[in-house]
């Protein structure tokens, strides 16, 4: 057969990659471009995201698409209370430190320091990084460092075993001995390349005050050659970041607790964060079908998966995001984790997520859980917190096409089987809405890949949460009031009705129509939640 004469099918459905057709966002956008986030900021509250990812950078209207990066976790934090000064080199004129890892540290001459003082750390590369790209980076130590020198000592050590065994193939016993020896030192080096442990590298930190701003440099030389590392202050304020090496790829920002002496070190520490957000906002340029859903939307990414716990969550680090999302004032919240619960609806963290929702106006969005198909299936907080907007996920025939590469879609739009059912264990539905539950796009530099496939209710969450970007966004520049509680109801009542309403909840989210629907009330802004309760007596 002639490869050539095979038929090539051109007509890949890009827009499969990242679904916005189904939900009303492709509509929306069509008749309303200005529409397209802006004005709207959505705090991303996951692994945290790579500034270097594709896509992330500038937002439709050129400002800055991510406006911190902060880590909740203390998994990034070093002790930064040690204090000394610059001493001079007896023989040139260099100013020296002794860092806290031992290494002398060359002092760059263009460094500003009124007060002389400059405050020492240290931190093991090892507790900051994601795995994958830490161990890269020790497979290529060990092939650089190790293994050369390795092989050399043990060819040395087998050639003088070897060689002592042709000279005295009948040994006496001084001989026995010295073979004994030189046995040793082969079965040494043999058992010392079986345990190589390599703890990666420990960087000295080193943070001062330049007479305006605090600033803060990470020898990622290991070297103390200061000059050939970046020196950064708060991502905030300057929107630089650097990355730790050219082999593992990681990016890094950092934040500067001059009152604590604590010196943040922001990290991604997984790729879930950068998908979820390339999703929410993602811009790659006008109207290019791999934007993400709200490309004008600009980005709070707050890393709350604990690098120290396989980037689990942990209620200290929720309790700091949302402080930090009511600080920076943010109009949505994405958050694409959740876990089993025993009491659906209590607990401090979600009067706390209650709160932000009730107190400041943030819409706050979750992802479902993926433990369906069985009923009550649904996790916390998404599907249990009552402010909290839970997102099921489901897949279109085009998805099918362009992300499961089927020759032929099933030509129907359906719950994925793995998308957590309701009902909770209280009888509340626990899925509000779905979206497309699956995407390809933008991950981080560290994973070696522009964009790759990922699917679950972390997806279809930022996936709502980009279409309510795009209702905000119009809510905005039409001046029209809204609260949380009337942009729930307004998504669950024009939602595309499907049967399995434990599946799907209200149903699939139609985004166009949830905006005609608030645009159609005479008070919008009167719409908010009324809580009973009712006891005994």
């Amino acid at each position: 057969m002639n490869i050539s004469s095979v038929a090539i099918d051109t007509n890949f459905p890009v827009g499969g990659c990242l679904p916005k057709q189904p939900t009303g966002a492709l509509q929306l956008l069509t008749k309303h471009p200005q529409y397209d986030g802006r004005q709207v900021t959505i705090a991303i509250l996951d692994t945290g995201i790579d500034p270097l990812a594709n896509g992330l950078q500038k937002t439709s209207t050129g400002e800055v698409k991510i406006i911190d990066l902060r880590d909740s976790t203390g998994s990034g934090d070093v002790d930064i209370s040690t204090i000394v000064k610059a001493t001079s080199n007896d023989n040139e004129d260099d100013q020296l430190i002794q860092g806290l890892s031992g290494r002398k540290l060359k002092i760059p001459s263009n460094w500003r320091n009124p007060s002389g003082n400059y405050h020492l750390g240290i931190k093991s590369l090892k507790q900051i990084i994601p795995n994958s790209a830490f161990d890269r980076l020790t497979q290529e130590r060990r092939e650089k460092l190790f293994d050369p020198q390795h092989r050399l000592a043990l060819a040395e050590a087998q050639r003088r075993l070897d060689e002592h065994i042709n000279k005295f193939p009948t040994p006496n016993e001084e001989q026995k001995l010295i073979r004994e020896e030189f046995q040793s030192f082969v079965d040494a080096l043999k058992e010392i390349e079986k345990k190589y442990n390599d703890p990666g590298p420990f960087l000295d930190c080193i943070v001062w005050n330049d007479g305006e701003k605090w600033i803060a440099c990470i020898d990622t030389s290991e070297q103390g050659e200061l000059d050939q590392c970046k020196c950064l202050t708060n991502y905030f304020d300057s929107h630089e970041f650097a990355t730790f090496s050219a082999i593992d790829m990681v990016t890094y920002s950092i934040q500067i607790h001059d009152e604590i002496n604590i010196l943040e070190i922001v990290v991604a520490g997984a790729s879930h964060g950068t998908h979820v957000a390339a999703i929410s906002a993602a811009y790659f340029g006008d109207s290019c079908e791999e934007n993400g859903v709200a490309p004008g939307a600009q980005l709070l990414s707050i890393n709350i998966g604990d690098h120290r716990f396989s980037t689990m969550e942990t209620i200290p680090a929720i309790v700091r995001a949302i402080k930090y999302c009511i600080d920076y004032k943010v109009d949505i919240i994405n958050y694409s984790y959740g876990e089993d619960y025993q009491f659906p609806n209590s607990g401090r963290v979600q009067e706390l997520l209650n709160e932000a929702v009730e107190k400041y106006g943030i819409i706050f969005v979750s992802s479902a859980g993926n433990s369906g198909p069985a009923l009550s299936t649904t996790g916390a907080p998404g599907a249990t917190c009552t402010n909290l907007i839970g997102v099921g996920a489901y897949i279109t025939p085009e998805m099918q096409i362009a992300e499961y590469a089927l020759r032929e879609s099933t030509g129907c739009t359906t719950p994925f089987p793995w998308s957590s059912r309701g009902p909770c264990s209280d009888g509340w539905l626990g899925v509000c809405i779905s979206a497309p539950g699956a995407a390809i796009t933008s991950v981080p530099q560290f994973t070696l890949c522009q964009r790759q496939q990922k699917n679950g209710t972390s997806m279809s969450s930022p996936n709502a949460t980009g279409c309510i970007a795009l209702l905000v966004s119009a809510l905005k520049q039409e001046e029209i009031e809204y609260t949380p509680s009337l942009i729930r109801c307004a998504l669950m009542n024009t939602a595309q009705k499907i049967e399995d309403e434990f599946s799907v909840g209200a149903g699939l989210l139609q985004i166009h129509k949830a905006l005609d629907y608030i645009r159609s009330l005479a008070k919008p802004s009167l719409l908010t939640k009324i809580q009973l309760n009712i006891t005994g007596g």
